[in-house]
């Protein structure tokens, strides 16, 4: 019997081929591929300790029916046995890497009785250990005030003395130098066993940084760590401190100014203990908030055991106690960790102290870089000498180059600033990129001419310079801009009963090429309540010279409360509609109220005028109106919105509304936010094309910084900046406040007046001119593959960046179209394939 592939077969076999690797590769291309599936989630175990033997520690049997008390130290060498140095039994201990316990060292007993004798029967107090290369375990003999090594023969001896006070923790570099804590000092043994100074000039603090590592202040150093490069790392009080080959110190972990953020040195440590490095030179610390961090060779950290939870702290801590065994290391808990060691597979062990147990976890992910590092320069603030309030930034001087704009108000009759008190201050930018001193323009004589609202800005007499209007207790005030700065303010009054703007916007409300201002107004001007006043919206018609009649009044036909104007585009047709929040109570059949809040439109017409508002609302809304967001951050071309709820965490959140194909806007994703999200802002601030979300962490100096992509909203990175809590809106605006061609923040203060964060990363020029710095390569080519889509995979992203990630129409398209394809190839393949094989068989039997 034969088989013959004719040529009817070979041509059956191409199509079908063909039609299988065309389904399968649109089968690749239409599946995500998770980041936990790319790198299978850390899971951690106990490897020994937790037993509870009836008799001794449970030496000679299995390391996890055994007694481990209080571990303090530990060490790993090349064949993969454990070491253990028990701080109240003081012993050292070893488990085999078939999970037997014995010790190795001490005799139990803490005073020092000989050398040359077997190290099981020597008596040390234990307070740290290390191993060389050649499995030489090495003991931090505290109160001995030495340095004890254990040879292969078992035999202990003392290879440092001199100039010890208290060595409390021992570590080797890769050359073989001995490294000792002792105080707050850290010292290297020389060939003869002298203990010379090598860090830290006995002082306890954390200051020296850039300077000659022997003159730095360490605070209580707990911990040593090596790197490939032989740099030495120093856990000292808050922070990891990095002293190079020439001695220079800085910090490299915490002594930031947040407890939680990806950039390792902006967080504030809570106690940390110790550290170690993997293969592929990323850091790992533990310390007494019950958890590991993993820092990549950027400095970029994220939990690697254990969870720092966003809540309301000073510094974060994650609760302790003992759990999680078999399952994801992110979720299980530490009680005060002491130590760490690393494996040569970057298996993470870790002596869990008051839990008495050491704990195994697999590799851990290495941390992936997010888009927003390096973002911006450091802050600089420009002082108004009074109450700072609302700001802008525009082109006033027509010159090409934006200006920055802000309103002051005063700290009352207590503390008169006559020069600086109700002035709308112009900082105008020169031509080498700085900013001016402020411009001072008066915008009110008494409280009830003066601004309250605004700025805003638009060119309205249509002379290429932006001009300014403020919203007063009575009506609005106008300045237009020069080429030397502003002219003189000119009020425009409401009307009775709804004089004071809560809020404004520049737009041509009646499409005749002029510029308006529309104001959310209400109330009187002399303040109180009363049953007949008004509110509503002040259509002030400009006339194309920057002047205005009348303004018309419209009433709000809805019961809720509007707030914070805004004008976007909305729908996409060219004109800007109005939007704002809104908020109201309402009563159920219970007889109980509840406040409820979400976004208010009106669509502009085109024919002039604006539609009736539409709503959309958020569930559980209650403190949802502080602020609001409008940009594209689902990647779809339409616009979204992004409302915050201004509190401490765990309760402040944001809250995405998408909007769908019909133009309504709908709450699709939820997350926790960083402490009291005072104000948001869409801006695309790297100028990639995808819109960022920047935030004001009211009283807590940051602004953050959430970069856009087609995958949503990356990670926050967030920046310290002098800031004093309780911004009065608009805090934030963006705009190129250099001339570098990268768009810069600029928030309002009432302490420090204009607090400017310059942008570094554009990825195109304002202008249009070449990129700034490289594009950004491909992640998959300049990550681990272990953090890929880290944008949305928990393996990657904390618990407080777990952001909103959504498909947008585009990707659906694609992989509907992927889909199909993947049909068709399977089709193809039983189709040929049925039709081939019967040709086959006859051709089979026919011989």
């Amino acid at each position: 019997m034969e088989f013959r592939m004719t040529s009817s077969h070979r041509s059956w076999w191409t199509r079908a081929s063909g039609s299988v690797f065309i389904g399968l590769l649109a089968l690749l291309l239409v599946q995500p591929v998770p980041a936990s599936a790319q790198l299978l989630q850390p899971t951690i175990s106990t490897v020994g300790g937790g037993g509870e033997p009836a008799s001794g520690n449970g030496d000679g049997g299995a390391a996890t029916s055994a007694r481990i008390s209080e571990p303090v130290g530990i060490a790993v060498d090349a064949v993969g046995n454990l070491y253990v140095a028990e701080r109240y039994s003081f012993t050292v201990r070893r488990i085999s890497p078939s999970g037997v316990i014995t010790t190795v060292a001490g005799n139990g007993t803490q005073p020092y009785n000989g050398d040359g004798i077997p190290a099981t029967s020597a008596g040390m107090d234990v307070r740290g250990i290390a191993l060389d290369a050649a499995g030489n375990l090495f003991i931090a003999d505290g109160s001995n005030k030495r340095i004890r090594k254990v040879a292969s023969s078992g035999v202990v001896s003392t290879v440092a003395r001199s100039g010890l006070a208290f060595p409390s923790r021992v570590g080797l570099d890769r050359q073989g130098r001995i490294f000792v804590i002792d105080g707050a000092r850290v010292l290297r043994v020389d060939a003869g066993g002298n203990a010379q100074p090598f860090a830290g000039n006995g002082d306890f603090g954390q200051g020296g940084d850039g300077g000659q590592a022997l003159q730095a202040q360490l605070e209580n150093p707990t911990g040593l760590a090596f790197d490939a490069q032989g740099n030495v790392y120093i856990v000292s009080g808050e922070r990891v401190r990095k002293v190079d080959a020439g001695g220079i110190i800085t910090t490299v972990v915490g002594g930031g100014h947040f407890r939680l953020d990806p950039v390792a040195t902006s967080q504030r440590w809570l106690f940390p203990r110790g550290a170690g490095f993997d293969s592929r030179g990323n850091i790992y610390v533990v310390g007494w908030n019950n958890t590991v961090q993993i820092i990549n060779a950027s400095g970029i950290s994220e939990n690697a055991v254990g969870t720092l939870p966003l809540a309301f702290a000073i510094i974060a801590s994650a609760p302790f106690g003992f759990s999680g065994d078999g399952g994801p290391a992110r979720a299980a808990m530490l009680y005060e960790p002491e130590a760490i060691a690393i494996d040569q597979y970057d298996n993470l062990y870790i002596a869990d102290a008051r839990n008495n147990r050491i704990r195994k976890v697999t590799p851990v992910p290495t941390p992936r870089t997010p888009i927003g590092i390096n973002a911006f320069a450091p802050y600089r603030t420009y002082s108004v000498g009074s109450y700072g309030r609302s700001i802008a930034v525009a082109d006033v001087t027509g010159d090409g180059r934006d200006d920055a704009l802000m309103l002051t108000s005063d700290w009352g009759p207590q503390a008169p600033e006559p020069a600086n008190d109700n002035m709308l201050n112009l900082f105008v930018q020169q031509p080498d990129g700085t900013l001016s001193a402020p411009l001072k323009y008066p915008h009110g004589d008494n409280d009830f001419v003066k601004a309250v609202a605004g700025p805003a800005t638009g060119d309205l007499n249509g002379d290429g310079r932006k001009d300014v209007v403020v919203g007063l207790m009575d009506g609005i005030r106008v300045f237009l801009g020069r080429a030397d700065g502003l002219a003189a303010g000119v009020q425009y009054k409401g009307i009775p009963r709804a004089q004071p703007v809560h809020s404004l916007v520049v737009v041509d409300v009646n499409h005749d090429g002029n510029p308006d201002v529309v104001t959310l107004s209400g109330g009187r001007a002399e303040g109180g309540s009363y049953p007949d006043d008004l509110y509503g919206f002040l259509y002030y018609y400009g006339n194309g010279s920057g002047g205005f009649g009348s303004p018309q009044f419209i009433a709000m036909a809805d019961q809720h409360s509007w707030g914070r104007l805004q004008a976007h585009d909305v729908d996409g047709d060219g004109l800007q509609d109005l939007m704002g929040q809104w908020a109201d109570t309402y009563q159920t059949v219970d007889g109980m109220w509840h406040y409820r809040a979400g976004i208010a439109w009106k669509r502009h017409l085109p024919g002039g005028g604006f539609a009736a508002t539409r709503f959309a609302s958020i569930e559980d809304a209650y403190s949802f109106s502080a602020t609001f967001a409008v940009g594209d951050f689902t990647a779809d071309g339409r616009k979204d919105v992004v409302m915050a709820r201004s509190a401490n965490a765990p309760t402040a959140a944001y809250a995405l509304l998408a909007q769908d194909a019909s133009g309504d806007f709908k709450e699709v994703r939820r997350w926790q936010s960083y402490d009291i999200p005072q104000e948001v802002r869409a801006a695309d601030m790297n100028q990639d094309g995808y819109q960022d979300l920047l935030v004001i962490h009211s009283g807590w100096h940051a602004i953050g910084y959430h970069p856009g992509s087609w995958k949503g909203l990356d990670v926050e990175v967030k920046y310290y900046v002098d800031e004093s809590s309780n911004q009065v809106q608009p805090a934030l605006a963006v705009g190129d406040l250099n001339g570098d061609g990268c768009r810069d923040v600029a928030m309002g203060d009432r302490n420090f007046g204009l607090v400017v964060l310059a942008g570094t990363r554009c990825f195109r020029r304002l202008s249009g001119g070449q990129p700034r710095v490289p594009p950004r390569e491909n992640p998959a080519t300049t990550q681990s593959p272990s953090s890929a889509d880290a944008i949305a995979a928990d393996v990657t992203t904390p618990p407080e960046t777990q952001l909103p990630v959504d498909v947008s129409p585009r990707r659906r398209m694609l992989a509907l179209l992927f889909a199909l394809m993947a049909l068709i190839g399977l089709a193809g393949w039983l189709f040929w394939g049925l039709n081939g094989f019967g040709k086959s068989f006859w051709v089979w039997r026919g011989r």
